[in-house]
């Protein structure tokens, strides 16, 4: 997605007459090429942007922003996040603003064709963990093979990584492979890669716990979370850091009053041992 791209969809625009044009956006997902192509590629359509993440980065992020703002006929929230950055920043944009959340992109589902317990050697009694999502930095990486580390010291598990692959991040890849190497759970961490969303759901259900140690706070835009609690799974995840979001400590989901690995681990063994918990996070 760059200037060339821009000038490509514009073209296309013009020659259908279209209605109106509703950009998708998040600032990692367009080079600052495009950003500055789609400025005057902006006023030539009515435009309606759904944001799924406000700003980041560099300052032409900002500015960015500010100018899909202004030039959007209306703005779909697709989180709270959005909501309480305008609220706070930018309140003048509210009046136009609509809040539609982005749900799960992984519908609970009892059609796979695979028998998971068979095709991933799932050990009988060991608790089964799930990492759902893509591999990338932000996501907690790190963490949860840190926390897998103090897992092994503490009981028999299995934890799953669940679709979506590694990182195009080649040096990032190796350096998820070789931790798991260095902190001897390779017997315990099962990496799946893509499946068919059939696929993901059964192992989703099949989870006693899904392990979501985001580096940036638990935020509902983010569709992993979403695919867990549409599955109605225990979650574990690390706190919000903005005010607002619709998330109950203890009740809909947990995480850890304490920074690092240990306080995660200890959460985890908690929710696992305590069974009136573990179902009151699952409803």
């Amino acid at each position: 997605w760059n200037s060339r791209a821009a000038r490509t969809v514009t073209d296309i625009l013009s020659a259908r007459s279209v209605d109106l044009v509703n950009l998708q956006y998040s600032p990692s997902m367009y080079s600052a090429s495009f950003k500055y192509a789609w400025r005057a590629a902006a006023r030539q359509f009515p435009l309606v942007t759904s944001f799924h993440t406000l700003w980041g980065g560099g300052s032409i992020n900002y500015l960015f922003a500010l100018q899909l703002l202004s030039a959007s006929r209306a703005v779909l929230a697709t989180n709270t996040e959005i909501v309480y950055l305008l609220e706070k920043y930018l309140p003048i944009f509210l009046k136009k603003t609509r809040r539609i959340p982005i749900g799960s992109n992984i519908r609970p589902s009892s059609k796979s064709q695979h028998n998971v317990e068979v095709e991933y050697r799932l050990r009988e009694g060991a608790p089964l963990l799930s990492y759902f999502g893509m591999c990338y930095p932000g996501k907690g990486m790190k963490t949860l093979f840190e926390v897998a580390r103090v897992l092994k010291e503490r009981l028999d598990y299995q934890l799953l990584l669940i679709g979506g692959g590694m990182s195009d991040d080649e040096p990032y890849r190796r350096q998820a492979v070789a931790q798991v190497e260095e902190y001897g759970v390779e017997d315990n961490v099962l990496w799946t890669g893509r499946l068919a969303s059939d696929d993901v759901s059964t192992l989703l259900a099949r989870s006693e716990a899904i392990l979501l140690p985001y580096e940036t706070g638990v935020s509902d835009r983010r569709g992993s979370l979403m695919a867990a609690l549409a599955h109605g799974r225990a979650i574990v995840t690390t706190a919000p850091r903005i005010e607002g979001f619709p998330f109950r400590q203890r009740e809909n989901m947990v995480w850890p009053e304490r920074h690092g690995a240990e306080a995660f681990a200890e959460l985890i063994v908690q929710v696992l041992g305590d069974e009136q918990l573990r179902k009151r996070l699952e409803l």
